[in-house]
């Protein structure tokens, strides 16, 4: 719930474009990290997680928004 007002917050400021290619490399990464460069530690672990939750908050918010925009009528 955290990532998507984040997601909403973030598409005022800076367009539904914006906030889905600020949050892409982010989520990206941090699936990265995760999967290719096992954390070595729990706390490593939970912060992969949660940035990742994070963002999958915030891209489940902008790109419904962005898809409507962009549909033709």
């Amino acid at each position: 719930m955290v990532g998507s007002v984040l997601g909403g917050l973030a598409c005022d400021a800076l367009g539904r474009k914006g906030t889905i290619l600020l949050v892409a490399p982010v989520f990206a990464g941090m699936w990265a990290w995760t999967a290719l460069n096992y954390p070595t530690s729990y706390p490593e672990l939970l912060t992969a997680r949660i940035a990742v939750g994070l963002a999958v908050g915030v891209v489940s918010m902008a790109v419904p928004l962005y898809i409507s925009e962009t549909a033709p009528t």
